[in-house]
């Protein structure tokens, strides 16, 4: 291993053990008041007030004293590093990101896209602490350990495990505007495992109770807000849980209105049976048996959408895109007017727009032309997504002005700006786009991120874009530079 490996992997490894210093101890939640919870919020908006009216000096004065308040939330220290990249103060910047990090903040790369951030580049801090994120996701994702609570006493009854926990909630839930959302989420996680554990001590200790029925249904439920939601790998040491509570629940209560639940945990768990090679027949059987069941009996339950999306992914790794799609287009034909359908899509990402093709918009763009699915047939189309404080989206418009000149006749471009009207309004959207000659007509709709087409269209980061056939079919997903103008010169049966 050379010198700078070692160095960065020994950066890794003292990130892991700050950060590990941060997660939440069962039984040490913040001792807040409801004042102190008040000041820390007022504290956070009359920050973000004086960081928009131009008052930076006054803004670091906020932020500082809410880390004074409570120090555990990212959200602060984000705001100190980009105020310090805004002066351009690349170790200070660097030094209030560290802290964001190790508190939970992991979008590094749309911070590195901000205005803000562009102005210090990417400092050898700001790398280590790239290189850091994947290591502390994976140290949050299997943490607290599944085995780490021991209970020597089974409780007295089911009411006693769920009066605690309820305690416990309507304490985190007081806290939550001090702790964010992510402080928030661990807190809850950490708290349901170690609710689920107590049950799993009853349940294997009482099995004759009178309240064992409704006990085995809590510790699916609990299972249920966690892994459950999501079809995707468990985490480390999940498997043997779920296995044991979904056998008992199905087993002896098949009646139960947990039913849903047991079923795609049986799912998840003979899912990972593919890690340890491909998946037998009779157990990819039981699988899509155990996920069908739950959208067609139980099709308004909080597992259907994972349910779906568990089918088409299993579909397409047994069957290849011809299945995945078939699958998409049945279970579209039947739910896609039910509010599930849009989790579906969103639990997807990319692959919906690859099973599916595009789904339906109606938008209207920057000179007023309003532009739809039916209005983009006969021509290549590529939509992009985009916004103007993107440097890598600005570095893909040459190939996008490049496509215009040799196929402009033959190819539509469409832009789907995500910049907020607050920051560069229409009209200056108009002029800054005019001015770049970049081609083709552009939306704003106003949402930015939270924009139907965002969400519709699976877009996590930008610069994205979907290239579509005359027939309205998707080509392909985040095809850049000569990848993308190869793809259009091929949708047109061009050669190179």
């Amino acid at each position: 291993m050379g010198r700078a490996q070692s160095r960065k992997g020994d950066q890794v490894e003292q990130t892991l053990r700050e950060h590990q210093d941060h997660l939440p101890i069962l039984g040490l939640l913040p001792d807040l008041s409801a004042e102190d919870i008040e000041r820390y919020v007022a504290l956070g908006e009359r920050g973000k007030a004086l960081q928009r009216e131009g008052d930076l000096v006054n803004a670091e004065r906020m932020y500082r004293a809410q880390t004074g308040v409570f120090p555990g939330n990212y959200q602060p220290h984000l705001s100190l590093a980009t105020l310090a990249a805004q002066r351009g103060e690349k170790k200070a910047a660097v030094e209030h990101l560290e802290q964001a990090v190790l508190r939970g903040f992991r979008e590094l790369l749309r911070l590195e896209r901000s205005e803000a951030w562009t102005k210090i580049g990417r400092p050898i801090g700001y790398l280590d602490l790239v290189d850091a994120v994947p290591a502390m996701q994976e140290q949050e994702r299997n943490w607290p350990a599944w085995d780490a609570f021991v209970n020597t006493t089974a409780p007295d009854d089911l009411q006693q495990v769920l009066q605690q926990h309820a305690v416990a909630v309507a304490r985190i839930e007081e806290l939550s505007p001090a702790l964010g959302p992510h402080l928030t989420d661990q807190w809850t996680r950490l708290l349901e495992r170690a609710s689920a554990s107590r049950l799993e001590t009853y349940v294997q200790s009482c099995g004759d109770a009178d309240d064992i029925g409704p006990a085995v249904e809590y510790l699916v439920l609990l299972y249920a807000d966690g892994p459950l939601g999501r079809w995707e790998a468990l985490p480390r040491g999940a498997t043997a849980h779920l296995e044991r509570a979904s056998k008992l629940l199905l087993d002896r209560f098949p009646e139960s209105e947990r039913r849903p639940e047991a079923l795609m945990a049986r799912a998840l768990v003979l899912n990972m049976r593919r890690f340890d090679g491909a998946l037998k027949p009779e157990t990819l059987k039981r699988l899509q048996e155990s996920l069908e069941e739950i959208v067609s009996t139980h099709g308004d339950s909080t597992v259907a959408a994972a349910a779906m999306v568990g089918l088409i992914r299993t579909d397409l790794e047994s069957g290849g895109m011809q299945a995945a799609s078939a699958r998409y287009g049945a279970l579209a034909s039947a739910h896609a007017d039910s509010a599930t359908w849009a989790d579906v899509r969103d639990g997807l990402g990319q692959l919906a727009l690859q099973v599916g093709g595009l789904p339906e918009f109606r938008v209207t763009d920057l000179e007023g032309k309003t532009i739809d699915l039916e209005a983009l047939r006969g021509k290549v189309t590529v939509i992009d997504f985009w916004a103007t404080w993107c440097q890598p989206c600005v570095k893909e418009f040459p190939t996008l002005q490049k496509i215009d000149r040799k196929h402009g006749e033959d190819v539509v471009v469409l832009g789907v700006n995500l910049d907020w009207p607050d920051d560069v309004a229409p009209d200056d959207l108009r002029e800054w786009i005019a001015q770049r000659e970049l081609p083709g007509s552009h939306v704003q709709d106003g949402l930015s991120w939270d924009s139907d087409l965002v969400r519709d269209f699976g877009v996590k980061e930008i610069p994205f874009n979907v290239v579509v056939g005359p027939d309205g079919k998707v080509i392909a997903v985040n095809s850049h530079g000569k990848g993308l103008e190869k793809t259009v010169r091929a949708a047109l049966n061009r050669p190179d």
